[in-house]
């Protein structure tokens, strides 16, 4: 029998360590362990955690689970209608790898199943904390998968600041970057009639 994660104890209400009631803090320190980038944090209502920045393989995996769940659940494409449940589909799965238990950092913090029992806003606090966290730390940005294009596309336009932070500054710049149009470098015809005043004088 596995044994119970940080996050399973706080369910089972065995955890009673109360967390400061205030934002998100961190330790500011950054630190790295087996070659893992991360930080330690504490979330509101969850307390300590270390949060680390998984691999790009970690990553397909994640994307690919969600599509297939997604899938699972017969939601179609990406959407306004459909961004809320995708979202709540990655941050289970992503937190699951990313968050471990700050005094043994090889064990989950949570499992997917305990993160889906959370509430949705105490679930944000640990998303928009590793958002926070993979900002600081993730200077190299990965390449934009088609998915997250059109998740940012759609935060943009729903004006969704939370969700924007989660994706880190390197990758909204470049999805910036990608929607920008280059200057035209060509000059700029005359207009028929500048033309026809020029001809007649």
């Amino acid at each position: 029998m596995l044994a119970p994660t940080r996050l399973g104890k706080k369910l089972a209400g065995a955890d009673q360590q109360a967390a400061p009631a205030s934002s998100i803090s961190t330790n500011l320190k950054r630190i790295t362990s087996a070659g893992r980038r991360g930080e330690e944090v504490n979330v509101p209502t969850l307390g300590r955690m270390f949060l680390e920045i998984p691999g790009a393989r970690a990553w397909q995996e994640i994307e690919a689970a969600v599509a297939c769940e997604m899938r699972r659940l017969e939601i179609g494409e990406l959407s306004i209608m459909t961004a809320g449940k995708y979202e709540v589909e990655q941050a289970m799965r992503v937190l699951a790898v990313a968050a471990r238990d700050p005094d043994d950092r090889a064990k989950s913090f949570g499992t997917i199943e305990e993160w889906g029992e959370l509430d949705v806003d105490v679930l944000n606090l640990a998303w928009h904390a590793f958002g926070d966290v993979r900002e600081r730390l993730d200077p190299v940005a990965l390449p934009i998968s088609a998915e997250d294009m059109v998740a940012i596309g759609v935060a943009v336009k729903k004006k969704d600041a939370p969700l924007l932070r989660t994706f880190g500054v390197v990758t909204l710049s470049a999805w910036l970057a990608s929607m920008v149009d280059p200057p035209s470098t060509s000059p700029t015809p005359s207009s028929p009639s500048t033309d026809s005043e020029s001809e007649s004088s």
